[in-house]
């Protein structure tokens, strides 16, 4: 903490009574001298915590970033005086660099909550075998930010995708995502998924998110099965109802919502009701994915780094998940259903 001592002690000699600051230098006002030390203070201060913190090289690398980062205009007047500001204006396209870096890996991490990329990598496997190399008109019920949605309309530009959800917010950040990916065939709606979607207008629909979430659960999946035409393939996934967050700190957002979740029979019997067909019910989310996903939630308000760090953890849960090397109960069942030609005929491979 040596540069605090020392504009401590400057701070004494800038007092009004001092000889040396009346006989050499001008006088200030007082407030605006106050305001200038205190500044310098805090700057030199940090600093010092941070050498503190980080000692040797690495810690005066990390003083001249923090000191000296990317984000010029934010720089004390102290810091500016110093030329701290012009290390960086210096290289511009480092500047540029480090801040798209920042960017991807914003997205990558708004992306990757490994149960919401489990049950996208499922549904889209799903749809594109089911489609067998046809186009496909997909419906994703309760999309939420699309990024099912877009996933769908990048890989696949002959397919017509439908995005509905009814929060405005995530809709808006859909389209944002679907236009950076060329996603020009993603159509992003604002609609009530329980409200009629529509007759025999989509051959294939997804409800990943929004059964948890919506009250009138069967009221939404009637809706969805009454929109696919027949022969069509739904694609759900639904919290298992015996699931408990691992952490304590999950528990609070855990309480609050809607239901929490269902039993196999129970999704299964929701699903013949609306008039299809089961296919087949995967158990998900077991002991390792579950884990890595609520430690991701406890740094989600972390710095980048600390944030990026959980990445590896992440892609690794996600591959055990699919490899079956995992433990504990399931937390979720990923549910596939058909919409049968007739009234009376079963689907091929559908199971009671």
């Amino acid at each position: 903490m040596r540069h605090q001592r020392e504009w401590v002690s400057r701070d004494r000699d800038l007092s009004p009574g001092n000889p040396r600051d009346s006989a050499t230098e001008p006088a200030l006002d007082e407030c605006e001298r106050g305001r200038e030390l205190e500044e310098l203070v805090v700057v030199e201060a940090r600093d010092a915590e941070v050498v503190a913190r980080e000692p040797g090289e690495r810690g005066h690398a990390r003083e001249r970033e923090r000191s000296s980062g990317p984000v010029c205009a934010n720089a004390s007047p102290h810091a500016r005086s110093l030329g701290r500001d012009e290390n960086y204006t210096r290289d511009r396209l480092a500047a540029l660099v480090r801040t798209k870096l920042r960017e991807i890996l914003e997205r990558h991490l708004r992306e990757l909550p490994p149960g919401r990329r489990l049950r996208q990598d499922l549904a889209t496997a799903s749809i594109e075998r089911f489609a067998d190399g046809r186009p496909l008109h997909v419906l994703d019920a309760g999309s939420g930010e699309g990024l099912l949605a877009t996933a769908l309309g990048r890989s696949h530009p002959d397919w017509q995708v439908d995005a509905v959800d009814l929060s405005e917010k995530a809709l808006a950040l859909g389209r944002d995502l679907a236009a950076e990916r060329n996603a020009s065939n993603v159509r992003f709606q604002r609609g009530d998924v329980t409200e009629p979607l529509g007759t025999s207008v989509y051959d294939a629909a997804a409800a990943l998110e929004c059964l948890l979430e919506i009250e009138e659960d069967e009221a939404a999946l009637a809706s969805v099965a009454r929109a696919l035409r027949p022969g069509g393939l739904l694609v759900a996934h639904v919290p298992e109802r015996g699931w408990r967050p691992l952490l304590r700190s999950s528990r609070p957002a855990w309480k609050l919502e809607v239901r929490h979740g269902y039993g196999r029979d129970e999704i299964a019997a929701l699903v013949e009701q609306a008039g299809l067909r089961v296919v087949r019910i995967i158990p998900t989310t077991r002991g390792t994915l579950q884990l890595a996903e609520e430690l991701r939630d406890r740094v989600r308000n972390a710095r980048v780094a600390v944030r990026a760090a959980a990445l590896p953890i992440v892609r690794a849960a996600l591959l055990l998940e699919r490899a079956g090397l995992t433990w504990g109960p399931a937390r979720g069942f990923y549910v596939e259903a058909r919409k049968p030609l007739e009234a009376d005929e079963p689907v091929p491979g559908a199971t009671a």
